[in-house]
């Protein structure tokens, strides 16, 4: 490796992040690449890559992970190779452990998330409470790690600009809607679109402050009628999708923070700011989810919400930090490597 922890003066950890591009999978890889950062010097670079027919299709079944493999315009890992992979995403898994074979085992893999294929190949597979992977090398943290830090917060805030009347909390203080949408496992209907928009203008007419932010899941009908429903209305902005994205200002402004049932990212995300986070109880789920909703429950991490009898009475017991604890095990790794 090119990088010692016990001779910092030697060039800084060269950290590859590999995913699909995915939004959600590849901010995992990126907060536990920056937590890295706050353990030693240490630098990353994402590279998203798009793999070939039949790769695209079969991956990682038939293994693989030269450049044949990749289609035009992906990434494509080439030597000199990094000291760390930090990877997520089916797509990712030939091309990491490619790089472990290719490096002789100098490059330490870590795959976030169970691949569900080769996960004993991989140095280390860290999986949030809810992933079945309870491997040699596994790492079970209570969610999914994300980029939440008390600086990211800052920084986001900064960039948001509040709404006229809203330099000043209301006296209740602030509330953040984070609205997923349909997935395999839940639906997302105009019923609940409609309740959503009740609950938020019943806290909107009790003094709070309520930000509101849409997903590409949400769908475009779904996300019209919470527009229409919820734009120019008193002590409630919604998000219209133009400028910067500020979701992360949104965490960091609110007091109280709802989250739609359907992402464990978002929930994860909300869970590591140290606010009050509330789950909604929306139709569908499957036992992957009730397993990830009931943990967060008994950690004390957020309290699940009815939308249509919502109250606001939770303090936290537990702030997650699964990224720093991810990346003090990867630092243990390294230095076991040095040895």
């Amino acid at each position: 490796m090119t990088m010692s922890i016990e001779n910092p003066s030697q060039a800084p950890l060269n950290i590859w992040v590999i995913t699909e591009g995915i939004a959600g999978t590849e901010n995992q890889c990126i907060g536990v690449a920056e937590r890295m950062a706050d353990l030693m010097p240490a630098s990353h670079k994402v590279m998203r890559v798009t793999l070939k027919q039949p790769w695209q299709t079969l991956s990682p079944y038939i293994g693989g992970g030269g450049a044949h493999i990749y289609a035009a315009g992906s990434d494509v890992p080439d030597a000199p190779w990094p000291d760390l992979v930090i990877a997520s995403g089916r797509k990712a898994i030939a091309p990491a452990l490619h790089i472990k074979k290719q490096s002789q085992g100098r490059t330490l893999v870590v795959q976030l998330q169970d691949p569900r294929w080769a996960a004993g190949k991989f140095d280390l597979v860290a999986v949030p409470f809810h992933d079945r992977y309870r491997g040699q090398n596994a790492f079970v943290t209570h969610a999914t790690p994300n980029r939440i830090c008390a600086a990211k917060l800052r920084s986001e805030a900064a960039l948001w600009l509040l709404p006229q009347g809203w330099v000043e909390a209301k006296p209740k203080g602030r509330i953040a809607v984070l609205i997923g949408g349909k997935s395999k496992a839940y639906d997302f209907t105009d019923e609940t679109a409609q309740n959503l928009i009740t609950m938020v203008k019943n806290f909107a007419a009790a003094d709070y402050q309520v930000m509101v932010t849409a997903s590409r899941r949400t769908g475009a009908d779904n996300y019209k009628m919470l527009s229409d429903g919820l734009t120019g209305q008193d002590n409630i902005y919604f998000w219209d999708g133009q400028g910067h994205n500020p979701y992360f200002a949104f965490l960091a402004a609110a007091d109280h923070i709802i989250v739609t049932p359907d992402s464990a990212s978002m929930l994860s995300e909300a869970a590591s700011t140290g606010k009050a986070v509330y789950v909604l109880d929306l139709p569908g789920g499957n036992a992957k989810f009730a397993r990830f909703h009931d943990h967060m429950a008994e950690i004390g991490a957020v309290q699940k919400m009815d939308a249509q009898n919502a109250a606001l009475n939770f303090s936290p017991r537990m702030v997650l930090n699964d990224a720093a604890l991810i990346a003090e095990k990867i630092r243990e790794l390294i230095a076991d490597k040095c040895a």
